[in-house]
């Protein structure tokens, strides 16, 4: 490589594939997987044939904040609870819709 090799920015800029790959990402972000956060999407998971994996992950979340101290700060134990659907208590049931409330 010579001193007058530039890596970073301005090489892509010059990059010729450059509006190929800002297409390919762009259209990437815009699949329906993206727009939806990733605690919706393992919750949403807990009710599909996938559960079991799901619930494995949840556990290994739990275990992961759990190892770093002792008691979880508010932030974490409301995650914890939002993406465990075992911890979910069903309300109320109306127009096809469901109340959850955390235990």
């Amino acid at each position: 490589m010579d001193g007058n090799s530039t890596i970073g920015f301005g090489a892509l800029l010059n990059n010729p594939l450059r509006n190929v790959m800002y297409e390919e990402r762009k259209k990437f972000n815009e699949s329906p997987h993206r727009q939806r956060e990733l605690e919706t999407l393992l919750a949403e998971t807990q009710f599909t044939d996938t559960r079991q994996r799901a619930f494995q992950i949840v556990d290994r979340l739990r275990t992961q904040l759990k190892s770093r101290c002792e008691q979880l700060s508010l932030e974490e134990d409301i995650l914890l609870k939002r993406v465990d659907t075992r911890q979910w208590d069903i309300l109320e049931r109306q127009d096809g819709k469901v109340l959850v409330g955390l235990l």
